[in-house]
């Protein structure tokens, strides 16, 4: 166990194991987002992301297969789709290839590009958190916080596995593969669009926003309320970025 630590002058109990801190995340998270306050270190979390990412990505190649996967992503485009389809046969097998070998490169690498985002995306939030609020926080910080909150995709790569072994990959999307976000009802003829901006009123989305919340206000030692401003504008600002890109599209 650890020294006892000073959180606003005053003496807190002993710190959290990495264990202790992931349980903490689901059941009491501002236990675990205090702790940070002594010790950003997320190696444990970061190693249960990698491990649940890569269980995904073997289960999806073994019950979808990544051939499958990249036709349904194509569909999902119907330009990219018509364009597939006009090109002679030998070259339509070719970009074909080309494009299952990206999908299975981003299925197993998934884990890096979400880290990568969880850097920028700190690096975002500390900035905003500093000039607008004028809070005296770390880029570690924020980036222990965004870390933790995003345990909550562990509960998503478990349904998607349980989904997958239980009721198979036939009728599978990569792009919005379980049922805890509105656009997952929408029929396969709906508008991109649509598509996109209910697909962002997501359960598992709105979880993670809240741990976000919670943690960045304890870190930055601000109101629960400013930090929800920050956390909800800039999920509106994406949401209307993600719409606006598909109607383009």
């Amino acid at each position: 166990m650890s020294d006892e630590f000073v959180v606003d002058g005053q003496a807190q109990s002993t710190g959290l194991s990495q264990v202790e801190r992931v349980v903490d995340t689901f059941i009491a998270p501002s236990k675990t987002f205090t702790d940070i306050l002594r010790s950003r270190s997320v190696w444990f979390p970061i190693l249960l992301t990698i491990i649940f990412s890569l269980a995904v990505a073997v289960t999806m190649q073994k019950r979808v297969g990544f051939d499958q996967m990249y036709q349904t992503s194509l569909a999902q485009r119907p330009a990219q789709q018509a364009q597939m389809d006009s090109l002679p046969p030998d070259q339509r097998a070719s970009r074909m290839k080309i494009g299952v070998a990206f999908t299975e490169g981003i299925t197993y690498g998934y884990w890096a590009f979400g880290l990568i985002f969880a850097a920028i995306a700190s690096l975002v939030l500390w900035g905003s958190f500093s000039f607008l609020a004028g809070a005296k926080t770390s880029f570690s910080e924020m980036f222990a916080v965004w870390i933790y909150s995003g345990l909550t995709g562990l509960v998503g790569a478990v349904l998607i596995i349980v989904m997958l072994v239980i009721v198979g990959g036939e009728n599978f999307n990569p792009q919005s593969p379980i049922g805890t976000n509105l656009g997952y009802y929408l029929s396969a003829d709906s508008s991109q669009w649509l598509k996109a901006l209910l697909g962002s009123f997501d359960l598992l989305v709105f979880w993670f926003m809240a741990l976000l919340i919670i943690g960045t206000s304890i870190v930055a030692k601000v109101k629960r309320s400013t930090a929800a401003a920050i956390i909800i504008g800039w999920w509106v600002l994406i949401v209307i970025i993600k719409t606006g890109f598909a109607v383009m599209m």
